[in-house]
C-alpha cells in the first residue's frame, strides 16, 4: 500500500510547515511503515542550519518519525481512520 501527499494529509491534522511526511512508500499495518520526505537545500529549516552544507535539522527528523507512527497506527487495525477522525 501507498500513499500521495494528499492521502496523508487526509490522515495526519498537521499541516505546512509542519507536515513532514510527502509520501508513504509502503505500510503493513499494524508491523511497519516506509515514507518520504523530500528535502532540498532551499528550505526555510535548511537555510540557516550550516549554509555551506544543508542538512536536515535532528528534531525535524524526529517529528517525521512521529508523523510516520501515527500513519501506521491509524492502520493498527488494517482499516485506517473514519472520515474527521
Amino acid at each position: 500500500m501507498t500513499m500521495n501527499f494528499e492521502e496523508v494529509k487526509g490522515i495526519l491534522k498537521h499541516r505546512l510547515p509542519f507536515l513532514i511526511v510527502d509520501r508513504v512508500l509502503q505500510i503493513e499495518p499494524g508491523t511497519r511503515i516506509k515514507t518520504l520526505k523530500n528535502v532540498t537545500g532551499s528550505e526555510i529549516q535548511c537555510l540557516g542550519h550550516f549554509p555551506e552544507r544543508a542538512i536536515m535539522l535532528g528534531v525535524l527528523i524526529v517529528e517525521e518519525i512521529g508523523q510516520s507512527a501515527s500513519i501506521l497506527l491509524s492502520y493498527a487495525d488494517k482499516k485506517g481512520t473514519a472520515k474527521g477522525e
